[in-house]
């Protein structure tokens, strides 16, 4: 028998800088992440701006960031590596 974990959830978000963002997640995990990896494709490509970037918001109901129309699954969040503050303050911007 399988058992199913449930789907991972954002329950708080904070945009550092560029594409950077501090995430905590409803297991109790924290992380800060770049997530210029994620941002290709059609959909994505508007995001690649730092700007458009910044003006992610979280929605609670789904517990995902998101722009709009566009999200972000928390898993594929998770999976980027964690970057220390020292390091979220170099990361360039397209």
């Amino acid at each position: 028998m399988t058992s199913l974990k449930p789907p991972l959830s954002v329950i708080e978000l904070r945009h550092e800088s560029g594409h950077v963002l501090w995430l905590r997640f409803d297991d109790g995990s924290r992380r800060t992440v770049d997530c210029l990896p994620l941002l290709w494709g059609p959909v994505f490509e508007p995001l690649r701006n730092a700007d458009a970037f910044a003006a992610v918001r979280l929605d609670k109901d789904l517990g995902v960031p998101t722009w709009g129309d566009v999200d972000i699954a928390p898993e594929a969040l998770a999976a980027l590596p964690d970057v220390s503050e020292a390091d979220a303050a170099a990361v360039m911007t397209v």
